[in-house]
């Protein structure tokens, strides 16, 4: 079993202005850091949009394989996340979008919004 077969998230509660706040912290053993990259290990960031989207996909009470997603707009990754790194992960609707924004120790790590 690797840990893409469980729950890689937890969700931590609901920030001042409502918006919902998860954890993800990827550990040094997990194995995808094995080739990304060799030496230098960095999350990568495909892994970064999967566990938004399970967690998106949680908060609407699905299983991943049946969110269905429209359009992933203006991704930006911002800095490598590194191994043993917790990453705290927000998400809020503005409008139509469901706004994603990541980050590590309060340093932005990667945004993007989705419409579903």
């Amino acid at each position: 079993m690797t840990r893409m077969d469980i729950e890689l998230a937890c969700f931590r509660g609901l920030n001042e202005k409502g918006h919902h706040i998860w954890c993800f912290r990827p550990e040094r053993s997990d194995y995808y850091f094995k080739g990304h990259f060799p030496g230098r290990p960095i999350v990568p960031g495909v892994l970064l949009l999967e566990v938004s989207l399970r967690i998106l996909a949680s908060e609407r009470g699905l299983p991943r394989h049946q969110l269905t997603v429209k359009q992933i707009n203006k991704l930006t990754y911002l800095r490598p996340v590194l191994p043993d790194e917790t990453v705290e992960i927000i998400t809020f609707r503005q409008g139509e979008r469901i706004k994603i924004e990541g980050g590590v120790k309060n340093r932005p790590v990667f945004r993007f919004d989705i419409v579903f």
